[in-house]
């Protein structure tokens, strides 16, 4: 499987779902579901958590193909460790932090 678009197919193929059954699931209009199989387009962050939730799959799966299961994510860093590396980090990397955390955010407040 090497797109989105795939991996999405397998998906709803291997749980034995309609494209309409598998549209309700992750709350999307059941046209939409043949063009992200198709990679027409390509989801919203917010439809990528709820294929992610429903199917318990990652979402780094999602979209690259590797880490299959949302078990196997390892939390790499804890809250402290991440304050240290922003704190130490140079004034252009926090910078640089600082507007991928406001585009992150935006991303979800938009979906």
């Amino acid at each position: 499987m090497h797109s989105l678009g795939e991996r999405i197919l397998y998906i709803r193929k291997k749980n034995k779902l309609t494209q309409k059954d598998f549209a309700d699931l992750i709350n999307v209009a059941r046209s939409s579901i043949g063009k992200l199989e198709n990679d027409e387009v390509s989801p919203s962050a917010a439809t990528l958590l709820e294929i992610s939730k429903a199917f318990n799959v990652s979402i780094d799966w999602l979209i690259t193909g590797e880490n299959y299961s949302k078990n196997n994510e390892i939390i790499k860093y804890t809250n402290e460790e991440i304050v240290n590396i922003i704190e130490n980090a140079s004034d252009e990397d926090k910078e640089f932090i600082y507007m991928f955390f406001n585009k992150f955010k935006k991303l979800f407040k938009d979906n």
